[in-house]
């Protein structure tokens, strides 16, 4: 169970660094590049896929 946690714990802070990416722009000004917001939104859907496969 404790595993599944930090899964779930993972999950939540790339689908917020992803959220992020897609609306703000860097520390510098400068927007996130396609490929970075792209290589985000496959790591939220790898990590939604690891949930699954633990519960």
């Amino acid at each position: 169970m404790q595993d599944l946690d930090r899964l779930h714990e993972k999950l939540e802070h790339a689908r917020e660094d992803y959220q992020h990416a897609r609306t703000f722009r860097t520390a510098t000004g400068i927007r996130y590049t396609p490929e970075c917001i792209e290589a985000k939104r496959r790591a939220v859907v790898e990590l939604e896929a690891a949930v699954e496969a633990a519960q």
